[in-house]
This record gives C-alpha cells, sequence and structure tokens, in this order.
C-alpha cells in the first residue's frame, strides 16, 4: 500500500517551495537543493499519486486543479501540527501541584489565600484534596501534605508552618451557665474526646496531673468541635483568630481565660 503520508512529508518543502514561488529553480535557492534535485521530487511525488501536480507556465511552474487542492490540503494538515506541538510546549509550561490538607485547614486558612497564590504563579494548577487521612505521597500523587503533628517524619521533606496553641473551649449554656473558673475545674467536667487530639499535653501544660479521659463523648473529626455539645467541654486545635471568627455567633466560648 502507497503510504501518502511518507510521501507528502518528504517532499512537502519542495511542495510548498514551488508552489509559492512558481518556479523549481527559485525553490532549489531557497531550500539549498539543485534545480534538478527539485524536479526529481515532484516527479517522484507526481508518479507516485498518479497526477500532474505542476505545468509549465512561461519560465516557471503552476499548480494544477490537482495540485491546489494537495497544496491546500498539506497546508491545513502542516497547521494543526503545528498548534499540536505548540499546544503541547504550552501543556509542558503548566504543572500541577497536589496539596493534601485537612478540611478545616484548608477552608479557614488555605483557600482564602488561593487567590493569591494563582495570581503570584499562573503557570501552577491547584488540585486541593481535602482529608483527615494519612497519605502516603508517591502512592496518592500527592505534591505537598499539610498536617499537624510534632515533624520528624522519615523520608520526607518538612517545614513548620507556624505554632499552635491548644485551649478548652465549651458551650455558654455548659453546666446551666455556671462555666469552669480554672484549669482544675475541668477534672469534675465531661470532656469531648478525639483519638488526634488528646487532652493529656494540655494537662501537662496547665500543670494538672490528670489521666487522658477514657469514656465520654467522642468526636472522629476536628471539625466536630466548632459547636460543642451543652454538656460537655471541646479541646480546639486552632489559634485565637480562628476561634473568634467560629464563635462570633455565640455557640461557643474560651474557657482558658484563668
Amino acid at each position: 500500500m502507497l503510504n501518502y503520508a511518507t510521501a507528502a512529508t518528504a517532499n512537502r518543502s519542495c511542495l510548498r517551495g514551488c508552489a509559492r514561488l512558481g518556479s523549481f529553480a527559485r525553490a532549489a535557492d531557497e531550500l539549498a537543493l539543485t534545480a534538478s534535485a527539485v524536479s526529481h521530487h515532484m516527479k517522484g511525488l507526481e508518479s507516485r499519486l498518479h497526477a500532474k501536480l505542476f505545468v509549465r507556465a512561461g519560465r516557471g511552474v503552476e499548480l494544477t486543479e490537482t495540485g491546489h487542492a494537495l497544496h491546500a490540503k498539506l497546508a491545513l494538515g502542516l497547521a494543526l501540527i503545528e498548534q499540536a506541538f505548540a499546544e503541547a510546549h504550552q501543556r509542558k509550561r503548566w504543572r500541577t501541584l497536589t496539596v493534601s490538607v485537612l478540611p478545616a485547614f484548608a477552608a479557614r486558612w488555605l483557600i482564602p489565600r488561593l487567590d493569591d497564590f494563582q495570581r503570584r504563579h499562573r503557570g501552577v494548577d491547584v488540585n486541593l484534596r481535602a482529608t483527615q487521612e494519612v497519605v502516603d505521597l508517591d502512592r496518592d500523587g500527592v505534591d505537598v501534605a499539610i498536617r499537624y503533628g510534632p515533624g520528624g517524619w522519615p523520608g520526607l521533606s518538612q517545614a513548620k508552618l507556624r505554632d499552635e496553641q491548644l485551649f478548652p473551649v465549651c458551650s455558654p449554656a455548659f453546666n446551666g451557665g455556671r462555666l469552669p473558673s480554672t484549669p482544675r475545674d475541668l477534672a469534675k467536667a465531661p470532656l469531648l474526646r478525639h483519638s488526634r487530639q488528646p487532652w493529656t499535653p494540655w494537662f501537662r501544660a496547665a500543670g494538672l496531673k490528670l489521666a487522658e479521659p477514657s469514656r465520654g463523648l467522642t468526636s472522629t473529626k476536628r471539625t466536630g468541635c466548632c459547636k460543642p455539645p451543652r454538656k460537655a467541654l471541646a479541646s480546639r486545635w486552632r489559634d485565637r483568630r480562628w476561634w473568634r471568627t467560629t464563635c462570633a455567633n455565640g455557640d461557643c466560648c474560651d474557657s482558658s481565660m484563668w
């Protein structure tokens, strides 16, 4: 079977040059070939197509009807090829940054700053994955993960973003409105528990020798502590700016102002 694509590719420069300049000799000069070499290419293409592409016109040549049709289609095909390469080059310039982040951190800190990031880095698309699950960066295709913790995770490059302040909060209706007045009052209060957010570090920092609560209401989400139930206290892993925003409607109050 005749491979027309191969024939067109091999002779496209000669065909385009002859069609544009109307002369084998001038096309040969432009292509750094001899006139006989250009003529040989064109005759070979005509032989493979079983069609006449050029006719003599004075001292030059001009395209036949078949030649015009072929030249127009080849020009369209070459334009599509050039467009494909240009688009591939453009895509190479763009990069997708996949970020795994806790939902609350994404909503309250990261997302409000993404517009500024996109303005500064127009060549980067951000793929945000809000999840509380532990991720494997290689397996899950994640570039950056933002998590709470002490750091020191093996095999990862790490950067500390900021310190967090842990403090207890509760509903204003807790205990009939009679809120704890000292840290020691927490020993008598039902505490909302979280497997990844223990009370013990806060107890120690407050100078309390209390054991980690082993019974009572448990939350599986950090965001579940945003509105503590009326009968329990909840610990928070937020800074005070976040907490003021969350409690602006009066659902919660800070019990750490001792």
